[in-house]
């Protein structure tokens, strides 16, 4: 075999010759024959022979036993189990024999483990003369070390003195005459010595001990076990004969003798058999084969078929995810744990990052699941895949259980990539010889289909095509099919004479009668879509792409491409593919043998750039045409329903895929075509596309084609000219579908429709949507941001005075700790707010464990893991020492801690418990270092000395450093490369390097600072800033800068995952150079000042605008632009506003607990002494209400005095400080608090102007029946003020409870019919209540709502029954989340909604 097996475990006891094994069954058993023959055989005797087994298996009878007859049941072979075991698939490498006394029972050497299974006094001869001898003797050392495991059945360990007991025992396995003379001959203190003496080894061994369980049994369990903790006793309901005879493999002591033995070998087998060979030789049909053998023995398997011609089938995340859902189909534990991923929506990895998948979904789901059985993973093609290295580094971290079987072909290149991961693999090439039995078996199997008279000429006309085929199921296949049209002996002889011995000839002879009938050209268009498609198409698709290929229309579609195109193509399942991957690349084969070819063939050359741009221009004019004539239609429940138009389908899904793949070596006229229909199809079709994208459910293709329209622009801008403007119309576009994904994604799975009446006044005013097909007649209008484009930034979230210290996310949730001793945890969809944790000290380090709800949080002192999310402390310990890393076991068993002294410390993950504390060895002598940094990926730990070297170490063995690095400046920080291999580093002269981590080389060089770096999961990305992490999706990632928590989702990290392999793919497996260039690329950061309050003027026209600068401005709603900087506070945040129309009245509180009225000029100021939570002035303007967290005011406006202060008489019902007055609907001279508690209302007369503080005469009814709901942190409460007012508030700081009256009259009810119909009203509300997240207002009759899923709603409120559902107006894109911890926002009295982003105002016009 050309590759050498590594990690190979040498041969053991067996010395026999090695015998030739088909691919098909690799085990060898006795014959019956064999059998009868062998009765009382000495010695060792092998039962099946291969090279290279993991164990070797002894069987030893007991005295007066048989090496045959003891392991049958009355002498039937077909229960001699021991065959058994050796016909295992389970126990494939397990090497069996069994054993006859008078010929030594070792000898030689062997590092292979060796396994007995030793039955009655058996036991004591393995002790004696195996195992003492081998471990005793320096002769037999290296044996004595392979000894490895013993499974005792029935042998005595105690009391061997017992000379009744021995007789019994002696008769109960007597198969010889000797019995009288072997029972004389038996010496008990010998014996008892054996049993001492072997006590000195058995500790080194894995021990299983069966014992009779009968009614009377001569070894009962205390005699057959030795009471060992290495030791596994098991109960046999049998005699003590019978406890190693068995009539059938379903036994229950052999099942368990097997899944001993399994779990050995499982402990000692290669994780990965790779079988690799030429094309054709039949890989794919031997995987097949092992696929049905292990499922028809019932194991649990699940496969992958790589397939170059089928895009879905090329990735390595399609694979897994295969995988996945295969293991889930037959393992609930493992269901549950992937639904409970789908109910959390935490599978945020992309298909085309597949270390993000391996992460999400198996370890840390599936791998947390502990399998009930093993697990067998059959990959077939590896080298179709792209980026198949890739799937060798993550069975890296393969546990326990698994075994992968994959196939590929040969590729020396992929070889040495694997062999430099250092895996286990065992590696083995399919031979021509190999196969030449199988493809005897196959002619043999399909011989009837060979028109001869006699099994002479048959077996000669095999013999012939064997020495033909090379060794090539393919050609073998090919040619029978040709040969089953002849019905003569001279035809059949002169055809097989003329067929060509190799592929490639083989193919050109096909070729040339297909093309020399009358159906040539048709033939040309079928074999070219065929061989191109960017996946495998169906009959009718392939019927409209030739039809608008050629203009000619195929009749009986797979009729007609069979008859015309076979055998090169096949037609199964409605899916036409080519027969081979050969035949792909045969038509695009430009080598001598291809030039050489008939001048008939030249035609049949393709070129693949060229036929990549003419079908992606089929495609493109095609979808044109379709959507174009379509009219809008309104969502309908279509999700998962087959596309009426098979076509327009496939050019849906992969347009892009032709366009990115074609050719760019000039400028065609066919170029400028495709070219242009995409510019033209960038139009109204457009819009019609997307929405036929949502509701199939099919949105990623959109992000897809962004990322191909992203990469065909960059390789064309290089080569063209005159296309130079319409390729940055392309380029536009093509950002467009990116972010039209990110910001609308869901919303138009909630409405496909939306796109035409919502989404697009909704973009940027720059983005080509926008610009390019926004609806004149569509009144929906956005005004007021001053940035015209897609933000990178989507969220950001402010501080105050506080500061950031830690950064950390999961697939659900982001945490930010804070100086103020308080972790805040971010919902991963949302980026709003979900909870807080109080912390003991200031957290300086930040880590989620993988797949579980716990939060790993050091400080200087302590180390505490939380329930993130319920806030419960689980565990708090107190280190020794600072900890520098940690890091959490993929496993979740245990927590490694570094701390500033290089500790090495490890802890129960559930208690704290300290498991162990370990030092590097060979570390820079008495240093503290700088800094720590733990990779548990690639299970490396990073300690970084001032002044002086970077030491690498292995994380499990902590042996001295396996690389240095020197650096003359010291180092900011560091990041690990996990997919490529590689270290960053940062230091404080401004300089990033990367390091190839396998030979500790610098690879490259830049300047920069940095000062906290951060590497995406797929290794394409470094980024710097302060503090980052990226999502495990990589599109996603956060930075904190002291006082603010950003989240960016930059287009540059949207990208094909192969754009270095677009051209040259050719099925090939492509190799990631860890050579990568470094560039550099800033993300801007808005410099406006946020605004921090909002308040409407009653006109409608003007909004008032307080920014944490202290200004406040007023700005016009029709443009949504600033008109003047009306008031300053002098830099102090103003937090509250509240107008008064009838003396125009500005009142405002800043966060230093002072109030001012202004009109124009300002006219009061007061400052408290508690923070305010809300300003209100009354109808008339002549009182202001301040209210505080502890007390409320009352202020005269004119003169200022103070007239009313009332403490709170309740606590609030919500951790928030929230506005709770408002003025009374209808008295014009009340403040009325709505509170569920208990309300109070503040009241004067007209006359007499002295407020005063009463209970509010409402009715019982608002307490008993008020309704609320909590999301997102933020709560909403609805409450009856007696029959006809209502009442809502929501727990966001910035917003004033609402009072309508309810239009409906209800006055004709009675007392009990009023009191029913506001308790059908809570209860529909509370129905409603969890889609509600925010109140914004009212708009005439409308209550106007922010849900959680992030669109404005309403809820009619002008009925006497709340029926109506909501009703969604319009969803709110992410990016214009503000900096605010709470969202700021209003309806105007026109109407006008008005949301607060950052330092600017989205203003949305004619919602209604």
């Amino acid at each position: 075999m050309p590759y050498e097996a590594y990690d190979r475990r040498p041969s053991g006891l067996s010395q026999s010759s090695q015998s030739g094994y088909s691919y098909l069954t690799q085990t060898r058993t006795m014959s019956s024959e064999d059998f009868e023959t062998s009765r009382g055989q000495a010695g060792l005797r092998t039962l099946n022979d291969f090279d290279d087994p993991y164990v070797e298996t002894v069987l030893v009878h007991g005295l007066l036993g048989d090496s045959n007859l003891t392991w049958t049941v009355e002498a039937d072979n077909e229960t001699f189990w021991p065959a058994w075991l050796a016909d295992d698939i389970e126990l494939c490498k397990m090497r069996t024999h069994t054993y006859g006394y008078h010929e030594p029972l070792i000898g030689g050497k062997a590092a292979t483990p060796i396994v007995f299974i030793a039955h009655s006094l058996g036991g004591l001869v393995v002790k004696a003369r195996a195992i003492e001898h081998a471990k005793s003797s320096t002769k037999f050392h290296e044996l004595g070390r392979g000894l490895h495991a013993v499974l005792f059945l029935a042998t005595p360990h105690k009391d061997a003195e017992d000379r009744f007991m021995l007789r019994n025992l002696l008769q109960a396995c007597n198969t010889s005459p000797a019995l009288r003379f072997i029972e004389s001959e038996l010496n008990s203190s010998v014996l008892k010595d054996i049993n001492n003496s072997f006590l000195a080894y058995a500790q080194e061994l894995k021990i299983s001990s069966f014992y009779e369980g009968n009614a009377d049994p001569i070894v009962d369990k205390r005699r057959a076990t030795i009471g060992l903790s290495n030791e596994n006793s098991v109960r046999v309901n049998a005699d003590h004969a019978g406890v190693a005879q068995y009539r059938d493999p379903s036994d229950p002591t052999y099942f368990a003798i097997k899944e001993t033995l399994l779990g050995i070998v499982t402990d000692l087998r290669d994780e990965l058999y790779w079988l690799s060979g030429d094309p054709g030789c039949g890989k794919s049909y031997l995987t097949t084969h092992v696929i049905t053998h292990l499922k028809n023995r019932g194991y649990d398997t699940s496969f992958y078929y790589f397939k170059h011609g089928d895009l879905s089938k090329q990735s390595i995340g399609g694979l897994l995810k295969s995988i996945a859902w295969q293991m889930a189909s037959t393992s609930a534990a493992v269901r549950r744990s992937l639904l409970s991923m789908q109910q959390e929506d935490t599978l945020t990895a992309e298909q085309s990052d597949p270390r993000a998948t391996w992460k999400q979904l198996f370890v840390q789901r599936i791998f947390t699941v502990t399998p009930e059985r093993h697990q067998y993973w059959i990959i077939d093609a590896l080298d179709e895949a792209k980026g198949g290295i890739g799937l060798f580094s993550l069975l890296q971290s393969l546990p326990e259980g698994y075994s992968v079987f994959v196939t590929s072909r040969r590729d020396r290149e992929l070889f040495r990539e694997v062999l430099l991961l250092g895996m286990s693999v065992f590696t083995q090439e399919v031979e021509k010889e190999d196969t030449l039995d199988d493809l005897r078996t196959y002619l043999e199997h399909r011989g009837d289909d060979l028109h001869v008279d006699d099994e002479t000429e048959k077996q000669s006309l095999i013999q012939t095509m064997l020495d033909k085929s090379k060794g090539s199921f393919l050609w073998t296949s090919l040619t029978l099919t040709q040969l089953t049209i002849f019905w003569t002996d001279e035809d059949i002889e002169d055809s097989l004479n003329d067929i060509p011995e190799g592929m490639q000839q083989l193919y050109t002879r096909i070729l040339l009668k297909i093309a020399g009938t009358s159906n040539g050209p048709l033939a040309k268009a079928i074999l070219r879509w065929v061989v191109c498609a960017i996946r495998p198409m169906t009959v009718s698709e392939i019927r409209t792409a030739v039809q608008h290929d050629t203009g000619r229309v195929l009749k009986n579609s797979a009729q007609a491409i069979k008859s015309i195109c076979e055998p090169l193509v096949s037609v199964n399942n409605d899916r036409v593919e080519v027969v081979h991957d050969t035949v792909r690349e045969y038509f695009f084969t430009k080598d001598r043998r291809r030039r050489s070819s008939p001048n008939v063939l030249s035609q049949y050359l393709f070129d693949r750039g060229s036929s990549h741009e003419q079908f992606a221009t089929i495609c493109i004019k095609y979808l044109s045409q379709s959507f174009k004539a379509s009219t809008r239609k309104l969502f309908h429940d279509r999700t998962g329903n087959a596309d009426e138009d098979p076509f327009r389908h496939y050019a849906s899904q992969n347009f892009s895929e032709h366009v990115v793949k074609s050719a760019v070596a000039d400028e065609s006229e066919s170029t400028h075509e495709m070219v242009m229909s995409l510019v033209e199809f960038f139009q109204p079709p457009f819009l019609s596309w997307v929405q036929h994208l949502a509701e199939t459910r099919n949105l990623s293709i959109l992000t897809r084609c962004g990322k191909n329209l992203k990469a065909f622009v960059a390789r064309r801008m290089a080569v063209s000219t005159r296309l130079g403007p319409r390729l940055q119309e392309i380029q536009e576009w093509s950002d467009d579908c990116i972010h039209l994904v990110t910001a609308f994604g869901k919303d138009l799975y909630k409405d496909p429709a939306a796109i035409h009446s919502v989404i697009v006044p909704l973009c940027p005013s720059q983005s080509k949507i926008y610009s390019e097909l926004r609806d004149p007649d569509n009144r929906l209008q956005v005004v007021g941001l001053s940035r015209g484009s897609w933000p990178d930034k989507i969220s950001s979230s402010s501080f105050g005075g506080d500061y950031a210290n830690a950064l950390a996310c999961n697939e659900k949730l982001y945490a930010v700790s804070l100086r103020s001793q308080q972790i805040v945890l971010y919902c991963g969809t949302t980026c709003q707010e979900a909870r807080r944790i109080q912390t003991t000290e200031p957290i300086k380090r930040l880590l989620f464990a993988h797949g579980k709800d716990w939060l790993l949080a050091s400080g200087r002192r302590t180390l505490t893991m939380y329930n993130h999310e319920t806030g419960e402390d689980i565990w708090t310990i107190a280190p020794k020492d600072e900890i520098f890393a940690m890091a959490v076991s993929a496993d979740n068993l245990y927590v490694v801690a570094v701390t500033r002294e290089k500790d090495v410390e490890m802890f129960d993950v559930k208690t704290g418990e300290l498991i162990s504390s370990r030092r590097p060895q060979q570390s820079a002598a008495h240093k503290s270092p700088l800094q720590v940094h733990i990779s548990d990926e690639m299970s490396l730990l990073a300690v970084i000395h001032r002044h002086d070297t970077l030491e690498l170490y292995d994380l499990e063995s902590l042996q001295p450093p396996k690389g240095r690095i020197s650096y003359p400046a010291n180092l900011e920080t560091i990041a690990f490369n996990r997919a490529l291999n590689m270290l960053a580093t940062a230091s404080f002269d401004g300089e990033i390097c990367t390091y190839d981590l396998s030979s500790m080389r610098r690879v490259h060089k830049m300047e920069a600072d940095a000062s906290h770096m951060a590497v995406s999961t797929d290794g394409k990305t470094l980024l710097e800033f302060m503090g980052l992490c990226f999502t495990s999706n990589s599109l996603r990632f956060f930075d904190i800068r002291r006082q603010t928590f950003n989240v960016w989702e930059p287009a540059a990290l949207v990208r094909r995952s192969d754009d270095i392999n677009d051209t040259s793919s050719e099925g090939r497996t492509a190799y990631y150079s860890a050579t990568l260039p470094l560039h550099s690329q800033a993300l801007g950061k808005s410099d406006q000042s946020p605004i921090t309050s909002l308040c409407e003027h009653h006109s409608g026209d003007y909004v008032f605008c307080a920014k944490e600068n202290g200004t406040i401005s007023a700005y016009e709603t029709l443009h949504g632009r600033s008109t003047q900087v009306l008031l300053d506070h002098g830099r102090t945040e103003v937090v509250l506003m509240a107008w008064n129309p009838i003396r125009h009245l500005l009142a405002t509180a800043d966060n230093s607990s002072t109030v001012r009225i202004h009109q124009v000029t300002k006219v009061l100021e007061r400052a408290l002494q508690q923070p305010v939570r809300q300003v209100l002035l009354s109808e008339d303007g002549e009182f202001l209400l301040v209210s505080t967290t502890v007390k409320d005011h009352v202020f005269g406006t004119n003169g200022g005095s103070q007239i009313l202060t009332c403490e709170h008489t309740h606590c609030p019902t919500t951790a928030e400080q929230t506005q709770k007055w408002a003025t009374h609907f209808r008295r014009k001279h009340e403040f009325l608090e709505i509170e569920k508690e208990g309300n109070q209302v503040i009241s004067w007369d007209q006359e007499n102007l002295t407020p005063r503080l009463e209970a509010s005469e409402q009715s019982d009814l608002s307490y008993e029946n008020s309704t609320s709901t909590t999301a997102s942190g933020v709560g909403v409460q609805l409450v009856p003020l007696g029959t006809q007012l209502w009442a809502a508030y929501d727990n966001n700081p910035n917003t004033a409870p609402l009072i309508w009256e309810q239009r409906t009259p209800v006055s004709s009810l009675s007392e009990l019919a009023a009191a029913k119909m506001v308790a059908h009203t809570l209860r529909a509300f509370e129905k409603i209540a969890p889609q509600i997240e925010g109140i914004l207002g009212m708009y005439e009759a409308r209550l106007v709502l922010h849900g959680t899923d992030n669109w404005i709603s309403s809820i009619n409120t002008d009925k006497a029954r709340l029926d109506d559902p909501i009703k969604h107006h319009l969803p709110m894109p992410h990016y214009w989340r503000s900096d605010a911890r709470h969202r700021l926002g209003l309806v105007t009295g026109k109407g006008d909604i008005v949301i607060v982003v950052d330092g600017d105002l989205a203003i949305v016009r004619n919602t209604w």
